[in-house]
């Protein structure tokens, strides 16, 4: 069962976030922001790329 892109980036910025807020509750703060600044480039080359699996799906 395909998951709607706007659920899919909801576990994705729950997943990331939590680990994020881990890293900046440790005052690990350059990599919270480089974890979050990674999984946001990430997200945006999957978008560009195509790459995302419902995307292949219905290509």
């Amino acid at each position: 069962m395909p998951v709607p892109l706007a659920g899919w980036l909801a576990v994705e910025l729950i997943f990331f976030g939590s680990a994020a807020a881990g890293l900046w509750a440790t005052r690990r703060l350059a990599l919270a922001v480089a974890l979050l600044g990674l999984a946001i480039f990430n997200r945006a080359l999957i978008q560009a790329w195509r790459q995302d699996g419902r995307m292949r799906i219905n290509a």
